[in-house]
């Protein structure tokens, strides 16, 4: 215990002795020699402690040792400005029990917010791209020369007409060189009124025009009309005026452009005209009722152009 109590007081007053000798040019010149004779007896005084070290300490020789060491302060002559009390001299021998955990103190506030750093730099804009050089025009062609249609306008109508030429001739027509005139011989044997709608509805009408022309009526006559052997319906009647011949066409019968058999016309009751058998053909009236083949007629425009 001696040791423990030595060497506690021993450092607090080692303390105290270098706050007294660590500065001694501070000191007066004529204390110099003083303060060296002190300095000389203090260290033989803590060489004196140094060798009790090795004895025994008892709890209660803790406050003696602590004053022997003040002692030796008073004796060398030096004022002791921090002495270790008592108290302090136990709680360094003799630790006390340690203590209960305070309590958690609260939480502190929270830190301020750091400052915001500085924005980054804005990168150079790159410099844009070249435009590409524009392409060379090409070169105007040579104005041709103007083309003549006509020929090929007249051609197409041609091609146009012998198109519709093709369908007739396949649907039993026939057209008497040099005219413009298609002719259809119906063997089918028929009342007048109903071969009359039958041509219209063929786009034509009972023969007219044709029959007047000699010409044209010696080729029908030739080409199919006697060999069929029959009386043949053609477009001639008074039905809208007794007595009043009027032709499909509108053209009013006369002497002249009509060639009626001898003795013809002759009934009053007979108000329609075929070409008749018995007359080699020649124009005769007939009662309407009767049933006869019959002739239509169709005017093809420019079919003599496309023909000839």
């Amino acid at each position: 215990m001696f040791l423990c109590v030595v060497e506690c007081c021993a450092q607090e007053h080692q303390r105290n002795i270098a706050i007294v000798t660590t500065s001694p040019e501070n000191l007066p010149s004529a204390n110099i020699d003083q303060y060296d004779i002190r300095m000389k007896a203090l260290e033989q005084k803590l060489e004196e402690i140094e060798r009790e070290k090795v004895k025994k300490c008892s709890p209660t020789s803790c406050v003696k040792l602590c004053d022997m060491t003040s002692l030796v302060m008073e004796k060398s002559g030096e004022t002791v400005t921090k002495a270790a009390n008592d108290s302090q001299c136990q709680t360094t021998c003799r630790p006390g029990k340690k203590g209960p955990e305070g309590a958690k103190g609260d939480i502190g506030p929270p830190g301020q917010i750091g400052a915001t750093g500085r924005q980054g730099a804005k990168g150079e804009r790159g410099t844009p791209g070249q435009s590409g050089a524009p392409g060379r025009q090409g070169a105007k062609g040579e104005s041709g020369t103007p083309c003549d249609c006509s020929r090929y306008d007249e051609l197409a109508r041609k091609v146009q007409i012998l198109e519709q030429t093709d369908k007739l001739v396949a649907d039993g027509w026939y057209r008497v060189p040099s005219y413009p005139y298609w002719y259809k011989l119906v063997k089918v044997s028929s009342y007048y009124q109903t071969a009359k709608k039958n041509c219209e509805r063929m786009g034509g009408r009972l023969a007219a025009n044709g029959i007047r022309s000699r010409t044209i009526r010696s080729d029908l006559l030739g080409k199919f009309i006697r060999s069929s052997g029959n009386s043949i319906w053609i477009g001639l009647d008074d039905l809208e005026k007794q007595y009043n011949w009027k032709w499909s066409d509108g053209v009013l019968s006369t002497s002249y452009n009509t060639p009626w058999g001898r003795g013809e016309p002759n009934d009053r009751n007979e108000r329609c005209a075929c070409m008749y058998q018995p007359l080699q053909y020649q124009i005769a009236d007939l009662r309407c009722n009767y049933k006869l083949y019959y002739l239509c007629e169709k005017y093809l425009k420019n079919s003599l152009l496309a023909l000839n």
